[in-house]
């Protein structure tokens, strides 16, 4: 009876391992559908979360699935499903299941594992698995349903499987995936919409979800520029965008898009066309290297004002509103104005791939006329942190069929202004570390300086800096002014700068309005000295000198502060030239004029010295001279 009942249940635990997806070490042990594993002392029954929690991704044909919606893809064509581990990350066990919701279609076949994938896959409709330490356990899925699963339980970053369908139908696609540590797994369950594909020039995608994702690490699809950037033959001469003209012949190296557009050697974006009654603008932009990618659309082809979407391999897709020029006004929307369908990044081998589909009107933001003429940014990054951005444009383009033979122009933008915050830098950099203290060392060497020349030359020179202070002002307030969406004095640097500056004249009317001299006859005329001052002279000298000291000091750190500003605008370190330049300057002028003033108290002190022997001798040559007149 004993043997009866351990028999029993060894039958009743067996049976129970077939209703629960069970990863061993050589297959899943069932083909169950749901999210449910057998429960032990490592993990529950329960899945801790779906596969987007997980920091994984799963994508056919490198397009992210969607979870909560259907996801379309073409009858009669071959579909690569991918279930990768980003950042380096990996997994162990995995089932991938395909079956028909209300079993009125024969999905037996559907799934299968890829050619070069079988050392990490196998399945179809049966397999062995080890379980409970049986080998070889024959494992069957139901009537009408197909899967892959793992060989062993080797640690794994990808695993692929293809997908194939002849007639329309819906099909349930679901994942389980158990992590390397053995403790934790993650299920999730898409809709697969096989459809057969529409050739009517407006179509969608063949593959069409529509979420945002995390990004996977399987390398993009490899895409090929059609179409190459000529010189514009009347290139702008002002403070404009330098124009190119791009001609799109319409055709495109990606199969899910009709056309596609070089915006320089490096970035390509790729679109469907859109006519009158279209709600979606199906697009991808490919960079051949790797870094973020942003692309959005803009009234005015400047980046401030504009929405865009941005994907970087650290945070995914989303869509944000561009409210500065900084990292700081790249804010990312609302989640209920996350609207994008098919949202995905991927880098790999291939460079990187951003893809997307769009709603043409969306409440606050700039609409997508399907039929007129846009103007959309771009932008891409040297790494994957929303930095400021290695290249950026815009491009003015008719996405209609009607519109496909048209010249689209691509805009090289931000350069013209870029030069003129550094042209501001240097004016600020050499009035204030240059030209002003100039003025303060001519002050100093009042006495290296005879006849007042140290004066004139503490005016004039105290005049040129104040002039090309102004001027720095008067550039970085246009600079404000056209570039939309920047703020006067908004920052430290900004209002440091004013500060500096409102000091600066408050100085100057006081070097106007000074205390007057006593008359010159109380001078000495070698120096230009006066020993005689009156208390008010005093005092005054003594502030306006410490408080210039105190100015240039300040000054000079709002230029260094300036540095910062602009490398956080272009993410670049070309001011750090500009602080170099002013460092260096008073350094030298600094050291310049204390060694000056040494030199002129030692010669000071040796005249003195020299003055006293003579007293000394003159008073001795008297005593003889009396003596003598004595004795006679």
């Amino acid at each position: 009876m004993k043997f009866v009942g351990a028999a029993a249940l060894s039958s009743l635990l067996l049976q129970q391992a077939t209703m629960y997806v069970h990863a061993t070490t050589s297959g899943s042990g069932s083909c169950h559908a749901g999210s449910k594993i057998i429960p032990s002392s490592y993990h529950g029954s329960d899945p801790a979360g779906d596969i987007a929690s997980s920091n994984m991704a799963v994508t056919i044909n490198g397009i992210a699935l969607n979870s909560a919606a259907p996801n379309s893809l073409a009858t009669s064509t071959t579909h690569t499903l991918t279930v990768s581990s980003s950042n380096g990350g990996t997994f162990r066990g995995f089932l991938i299941r395909v079956s028909s919701p209300n079993g009125s279609v024969d999905a037996s076949t559907v799934i299968s594992p890829t050619s070069n994938d079988d050392n990490v896959s196998k399945g179809g409709t049966s397999w062995d698995a080890t379980i409970m330490g049986n080998s070889q356990v024959p494992i069957s899925c139901a009537a009408g349903v197909s899967a892959v699963t793992h060989v062993d339980i080797n640690t794994k970053s990808e695993v692929q499987a293809e997908l194939v369908l002849d007639l329309d139908a819906a099909l349930d696609l679901e994942i389980t995936v158990m992590t390397d540590t053995g403790f934790t797994y993650y299920y999730s369950k898409y809709t697969l919409q096989f459809e057969t594909p529409n050739t009517d020039p407006t179509s969608t995608p063949s593959a069409m979800p529509t979420t945002v994702t995390k990004p996977p690490t399987a390398a993009p699809v490899t895409l090929t520029p059609t179409t190459s950037i000529k010189p514009s033959p009347n290139p702008t001469t002002t403070f404009q965008p330098s124009v190119f003209v791009s001609t799109s012949a319409c055709q495109s190296s990606d199969p899910m898009y009709q056309c596609s557009v070089a915006l320089n050697d490096d970035v390509t974006f790729f679109y469907n066309f859109t006519d009158a009654d279209s709600t979606l603008l199906h697009a991808r932009l490919h960079y051949t290297g790797q870094g973020y990618l942003a692309w959005g659309v803009s009234k005015n082809g400047y980046m401030v004002g504009s929405q865009a979407v941005v994907g970087t391999s650290n945070e995914g897709v989303g869509k944000y509103d561009l409210t500065r020029y900084s990292s700081s006004g790249v804010q990312l929307m609302d989640l209920s104005r996350q609207t994008l369908q098919g949202a995905s990044i991927m880098q790999g081998s291939e460079g990187s791939t951003l893809t997307f589909s769009k709603l043409l009107n969306e409440e606050d933001e700039i609409p997508i006329d399907p039929i007129g003429e846009n103007t959309f940014i771009w932008a891409r990054g040297s790494g994957n942190n929303l930095a400021f951005h290695a290249q950026e444009g815009s491009f003015k383009i008719n996405l209609s069929l009607e519109a496909a033979s048209e010249e689209v122009e691509v805009l090289d933008i931000g350069s013209d202004h870029q030069n003129l915050w550094l042209l501001h830098g240097w004016l600020m950099a050499t009035a204030w570390c240059l030209a002003i203290p100039i003025a303060i060392a001519a002050s100093l060497l009042r006495d290296v300086l005879s006849d007042n020349k140290w004066f004139a030359l503490h005016r004039g020179m105290n005049t040129v800096g104040s002039l090309l202070a102004f001027a720095g002002l008067g550039l970085a307030i246009y600079l404000t002014e056209d570039q939309e969406g920047l703020v006067h004095f908004d920052g430290t640097h900004q209002i440091l700068g004013i500060v500096v500056l409102s000091c600066m004249v408050v100085q100057a009317l006081g070097g106007i309005l000074r205390p007057a001299l006593p008359k010159q006859s109380n001078s000495n005329s070698n120096s230009g000295e006066v020993t005689d001052k009156t208390d008010t002279r005093t005092k005054w000298e003594f502030v306006h000198k410490r408080f210039g000291y105190v100015l240039v000091l300040f000054a000079a750190y709002v230029v260094l502060s300036g540095n910062f500003a602009y490398h956080n605008m272009y993410d670049e370190y070309d001011a750090m030239a500009v602080v170099i330049f002013g460092f260096v300057a008073l350094l030298v002028l600094g050291v310049g004029t204390l060694y000056l003033r040494w030199k002129q108290k030692q010669k000071q002190s040796s005249s003195s010295a020299d003055d006293g022997d003579d007293v000394v001798v003159q008073e001795v040559e008297d005593i003889l001279s009396r003596s003598r007149h004595g004795n006679n």
